[in-house]
């Protein structure tokens, strides 16, 4: 769905999010990425994240787990099943665990 943004005067406009806030920002500049991904929930921390949200509407780590590999179904609206997404979790969690210092 697209957002739409109303100008505001002095280079500035507005969206106002349907969950009663609103986003102002430079006129012309991109959709800002948001705290966490969209698919997995993990937190969007490097520029590589924001990069891939702008282009995937995902993390970084779910752009080489799912978009790398199905980019035409990804493109088309497919996304990982909630159960996969979840596995994929958990194997990120198990695996951060691991490393010792």
């Amino acid at each position: 769905m697209e957002r739409v943004w109303n100008e505001l005067g002095d280079g500035r406009e507005c969206y106002e999010h349907p969950a009663g806030f609103s986003i102002i920002r430079p006129v012309g500049s991109q959709d800002p990425v948001p705290l966490f991904c969209l698919v997995c929930g993990y937190s969007m921390l490097t520029p590589d994240d924001a990069h891939t949200h702008h282009r995937h509407t995902c993390c970084s780590l779910c752009a080489l787990k799912w978009v790398d590999l199905n980019k035409e179904a990804w493109a088309l609206g497919w996304r990982p099943p909630h159960e996969e997404v979840t596995r994929e979790v958990t194997r990120r969690r198990a695996r951060m665990k691991r490393i010792n210092f």
